[in-house]
């Protein structure tokens, strides 16, 4: 299924995110598969905040991407996430603590794609730092979004935000 038709499927999302976050079990989570990740795109993002990405010299669907970043082996990214209660950034309000989970996904394939990384420190945490890394040299995408990185804060095990990360390589 591509990417784009994908994106119809909004209306099951609530129930995936829910069910994926339902199943974590101490510190580890069991991530949707790619389908299931590009349904839930339009769910929570709106929710979550970035502060500190690079300016992206491509293409990026805000409506789809909370924000987008460029990767290459050796130049990771940092991106600092939060969700605010009181939707006023990441510098002063409420910040409920969240336990993060990612995976990194090829847009056109449909699938995890395993030569990208990205972790959170602290976890839980809220902020949280985001750090994308290429830990092989991969193809330069010349700005075009070819990645994702799928994003879950969750405040309990079924209460969880959603958010989206386009990544182009270099």
């Amino acid at each position: 299924m591509r990417f784009t038709n994908l994106c119809a499927a909004s209306a099951i999302a609530a129930s995936l995110v829910l069910s994926a976050c339902s199943s974590s079990s101490g510190g580890s989570q069991a991530l949707p598969t790619g389908s299931q990740a590009a349904a839930a795109r339009m769910s929570h993002s709106a929710h979550l905040t970035v502060v500190g990405a690079r300016p992206f010299t491509g293409s990026c669907d805000t409506s789809v991407y909370i924000t987008c970043i460029t990767v290459k082996k050796g130049s990771p990214v940092t991106l600092e996430l939060c969700y605010n209660a009181d939707g006023s950034g990441c510098t002063s309000g409420s910040f409920p603590s969240l336990t993060w989970y990612e995976g990194i996904y090829s847009v056109s394939k449909d699938k995890l794609y395993r030569k990208i990384v990205g972790s959170f420190y602290p976890n839980p945490g809220n902020p949280s730092d985001d750090t994308i890394a290429a830990k092989k040299k991969v193809k330069n995408s010349h700005g075009v979004v070819k990645y994702f990185q799928y994003i879950e804060g969750c405040l309990y095990t079924s209460d969880c935000l959603t958010g989206y990360i386009g990544i182009a390589t270099q």
